[in-house]
Order: structure tokens, then C-alpha cells, then sequence
């Protein structure tokens, strides 16, 4: 039986049923199965031919949940074997690329037609070496006190009693971190 994207749909989807914790024993059983005590179930998850994924792929736009679909499994599912496999990811990396060159020309076609939303969009986005951006301008208005505050200190730090109130309350404050010896040999 072959689904509406191509793909051949399996009758019964296998699934992984463990007897034991560790994983021994496991044994193909049909989805139907019934779940017995201690029995972990696992759903096999297959990938499509490199061919066939790719296909499904373009004609989903790289949009995992609906490549999912279209193969007949879990969005994680596509996510592991996007992880395991470089040439997923490399087909992914494609059809991205294949996407931004249809939005492109999209864009193209518009300034074509003298839509003018479409004609600033891409002069924000590919003018800005001719000046071409929008910035915010910010201007300050009131006194910096940071620098005020610095002064402040430097006098304080020039006063030999302030210097020496700091070190006494920084000696202080080490004695009080330090373990305490204790009396037991």
C-alpha cells in the first residue's frame, strides 16, 4: 500500500517488546499487541530510502512535522535521523537553500510589478552598504553620574581613615570565612 506522498505505508507498524529491564529478549511483535507486566514497548522507527526522503523532503518544504506525517512517524523520529546522519542534514541544508531561492525570486517578481512594501523590504534587507537600514536614535538627556560617583570614591579612597576602616571591615570579613580550628588532636 502506498500513501498519498509516496511512500510505502507498512500494514502493522512493528514494535520493540522487552520482558526484562535490560532490554533482553526483545522480540518483533505487531502494534495490536497487548502490553504485559514489566514489558517495555519501543516503536521501530525506519528511514525511507536517501532517495525517496529527499522527495518528501522537497515536497514538504523541510518542515518536520509534516515530513513526519508523510513518513508515517514522529517528529523526534525525523530530528534523530536528521542527528545520526549527515546526508539528512545535507538534504535538509538543501531544501533550506532551495526555500530561500524561491522566496527570492518571490521577491523579485514583486519589485517587478512595483509593489512598494516588497521594494523597501529588500532595500532594508540587501542596501545597507548604500545606506539602506533602519536605526534607532538614541539620544541622552540628563547628567552621567557613573563618572560623578567614580570621583566620589577616588576622594574617599585618598583619605587614610576611610583606607583604613576598608581594610579593617575586608580583614574582618576573611577572619569570618576562615574554618575554625578546633581543640581536638
Amino acid at each position: 500500500m502506498v500513501n498519498d506522498d509516496g511512500l510505502e505505508k507498512p500494514k502493522t507498524p512493528l514494535r520493540l517488546i522487552s520482558s526484562t529491564p535490560e532490554g533482553e529478549g526483545l522480540e518483533e511483535k505487531p502494534k495490536g499487541h497487548q502490553k504485559g507486566a514489566g514489558r517495555t514497548v519501543r516503536t521501530i522507527h525506519k528511514r525511507p530510502p536517501d532517495d525517496l526522503l529527499f522527495e518528501v523532503i522537497v515536497k514538504n518544504a523541510g518542515i518536520v512535522t509534516l515530513i513526519a506525517k508523510a513518513c508515517g512517524v514522529q517528529g523526534s523520529a525525523v530530528a534523530k535521523w536528521r542527528r545520526k546522519s549527515v546526508k539528512v542534514e545535507e538534504m535538509f541544508r538543501k531544501v533550506r537553500e532551495m526555500n530561500l531561492d524561491l522566496a527570492e525570486s518571490k521577491v523579485m517578481q514583486a519589485i517587478q510589478a512595483g509593489k512598494t512594501a516588497e521594494c523597501l523590504f529588500y532595500l532594508k534587507c540587501m542596501g545597507k552598504s548604500r545606506g539602506w537600514i533602519e536605526r534607532a536614535e538614541v539620544e541622552h538627556v540628563g547628567p552621567i553620574t557613573v563618572r560623578e560617583e567614580l570621583v566620589k570614591e577616588q576622594k574617599r579612597l585618598k583619605d587614610p581613615k576611610y583606607r583604613e576602616a576598608m581594610r579593617a571591615y575586608f580583614e574582618a570579613a576573611e577572619e569570618a570565612d576562615r574554618p575554625e580550628k578546633s581543640g581536638i588532636s
